[in-house]
């Protein structure tokens, strides 16, 4: 039931982490526990995560409802219920309205929330997000940030968010962890982390962010 964002420089491993969690890149030790279950042992698709990369990754031969809908019969729905599963992930997007339209047809933003809808409707435990708001424009950006907090409170979802500006972060989180080469150097609550950091690479973020976003 949280929203917790990830921010730090490029290369400092913010994707890689998500993808280990999702159990798309290997770690060289230490544990992925969900609910206290440890996840390391299990393939992707067992792992109750689901992951919107950068790009969308959108088919363009098919629909929105396609999309969304792609990938559902493997979790062993019956063509109804992956048709149910996802009108409803559409729905809690704003984006049912464009469920007959192709990728092509649609914006960045819409494609987004498209994305988003078909990594909902697997009904995930945990959903990381890859830069969800870096193609977007600011009407937007400011309307996804919106979305997204309004699912988390709505729905109870766990989200980690991998953001590159910090004034995203700042409007957007519960939960804030600042990573730099590797190891998240520090985290907690979004107030905590900026106005009295830890960290020399923390001091330098917060003495970089003027002010705060509501």
């Amino acid at each position: 039931g949280t929203l917790y964002c990830l921010v730090g420089p490029s290369g400092s491993g913010k994707t890689t982490l998500l993808k280990i969690l999702a159990g798309q890149s290997e770690s060289d030790g230490g544990r992925v526990l969900l609910g206290g279950k440890d996840l390391k042992a299990l393939s992707p698709r067992d792992r109750a995560t689901a992951m919107v990369f950068q790009n969308y990754a959108l088919f363009p031969h098919l629909t929105a409802l396609e999309n969304v809908a792609f990938g559902l019969e493997a979790l062993g729905l019956t063509e109804s219920e992956i048709r149910t599963h996802a009108l409803e992930a559409l729905t809690a997007v704003g984006a049912e309205a464009w469920a007959l339209r192709r990728p092509q047809e649609l914006s960045g933003g819409q494609q987004q929330r498209i994305a988003l809808a078909r990594a909902l409707a697997a009904k995930p435990k945990l959903l990381l997000l890859d830069e969800p708001l870096s193609n977007l424009d600011a009407a937007a950006r400011i309307e996804l940030r919106d979305r997204l907090r309004a699912l988390v409170r709505s729905q109870g979802l766990t989200v980690i968010c991998v953001l590159h500006d910090q004034k995203d972060a700042l409007a957007m989180a519960d939960q804030l962890g600042v990573m730099r080469q590797g190891k998240v150097v520090e985290q907690g609550d979004v107030d905590d982390v900026f106005d009295n950091p830890q960290h020399d690479y923390t001091r330098e973020l917060a003495a970089a962010s003027l002010y705060h976003v509501n």
